[in-house]
């Protein structure tokens, strides 16, 4: 199975290289990002290319829901979604990427839905709000105004 990683600019490449420092190995792992000096037409082409060289399912991570290349996957993997090879989740994060990648070396996460379940559930569990007990009592509203 093969991770499509796609963004805007070059989030896609920056999120793989920290994978790669993490995991080590990411060779499932794809990345695509629309740049501006490229423009869409060359982004639809690369895509189009890249799904067209993938054996067996794969998954595509985006970074934002109805951006360009989450708009571009949808349309152009349209057959591989209605016939369960292709799942496409919306946004990335790092947390969600590692879920995915460490997922693909599991013997019982080949299964997309499985996969996609898990990876969603590792992105909203990387979600905190972390303040520091010791401010939060000194925290006098009245200073900041």
């Amino acid at each position: 199975m093969k991770v499509i990683l796609l963004s805007h600019g070059t989030l896609a490449q920056g999120m793989a290289e920290a994978c790669r420092m993490i995991l080590g190995d990411t060779s499932r792992l794809l990345t695509l990002s629309l740049e501006e000096e490229a423009g869409v037409a060359a982004f639809e082409d690369e895509l189009r290319q890249l799904l067209q060289e993938i054996e067996g399912p794969y998954m595509i991570l985006c970074d934002l829901y109805f951006g360009t290349p989450f708009n571009m996957a949808a349309r152009l993997a349209q057959e591989d979604l209605l016939n369960g090879r292709c799942r496409i989740l919306t946004g990335v994060n790092l947390a969600m990427l590692l879920e995915v990648m460490t997922g693909l070396e599991e013997e019982d996460m080949t299964d997309l839905d499985k996969l996609a379940r898990a990876a969603m559930a590792a992105c909203r569990e990387g979600f905190h709000d972390y303040i520091i007990k010791e401010i939060v009592d000194n925290y006098d509203e009245d200073e900041c105004l």
